[in-house]
């Protein structure tokens, strides 16, 4: 093709017709510049189908983790109502002086526990390391960012807060209020705890302000964990949603 252009302006030039090359030297420099817009126009296109490639994949992969983080937060619920339910069965009967029945023995290994979340991150550190720009939709970017670096590393701190506080209670309250736990976990297949504590002095420990005092505050944090918990189990409902919807969008 360059050849054949070359053919022609060197018979135009011999044959001294200045102002047809003149006006061939003009149409080829626009067909130069109309072809140098077509592959620039077809090497953006092809970039943002690339780019679209990889969104999509990025989207698809965060969903997965999610789904995997909202399947166990069912377990996390169960283990918080059920520390507050037996909480609130030892609170009742300390503070109107019930009678002891060897039933408040799993209620009183039941007042303590705690849940720890390990998100599934993976996804989202990737998508970090390429940079959030990639994912195109502003608003769901910022769900997404909001999910990660925000709400799960809230309910991580509050499990961490929660486990030194039992580690306190082991340490300094329970010890020398009961005897050794018996036989004390939490049953996968029946989603329940296992294991009884029985005090030593049940008359004592009805008059005992402090242990009432731990009871109590124990009870409160595991509130505002499960509050905290099934509002972070409705947005990533909400976000998973939303990246199904943006990744259908994406596919047309």
């Amino acid at each position: 093709m360059a050849l054949f252009f070359k053919r022609i302006r060197h018979k135009l030039l011999i044959s001294k017709r200045f102002g047809k090359y003149t006006l061939y030297a003009i149409g080829e420099v626009l067909i130069l510049i109309f072809g140098i817009a077509i592959a620039v126009q077809v090497n953006n296109w092809d970039q943002k189908r690339q780019s679209k490639i990889i969104e999509i994949s990025l989207l698809e992969d965060i969903k997965s983790g999610l789904e995997k983080d909202l399947n166990t937060f069912p377990d996390d619920i169960s283990v918080h109502n059920q520390i507050i339910s037996s909480s609130q069965t030892i609170i009742d009967h300390l503070e109107n002086n019930l009678p002891y029945h060897d039933s408040l023995d799993f209620h009183f290994a039941n007042t303590y526990g705690y849940t720890k979340i390990f998100p599934n991150k993976s996804a989202f550190e990737t998508l970090k390391s390429i940079g959030v720009g990639v994912i195109s939709n502003d608003t769901l970017r910022y769900q997404i960012i909001d999910i990660y670096d925000i709400w799960m590393i809230y309910l991580i701190e509050m499990g961490e807060t929660n486990r030194q506080y039992m580690e306190h209670l082991e340490k300094n309250v329970f010890n020398s209020r009961f005897n050794e736990a018996e036989q004390w976990e939490y049953d996968l297949e029946t989603k329940s705890f296992d294991g009884t504590m029985i005090p030593i002095d049940y008359e004592k420990l009805k008059k005992d302000t402090e242990y009432l005092y731990h009871i109590k505050t124990f009870k409160n944090k595991n509130i505002g964990h499960l509050d905290a918990v099934n509002h972070v189990q409705i947005r990533i409902s909400q976000l998973i949603v939303a990246i199904e919807e943006e990744i259908n969008e994406l596919e047309k």
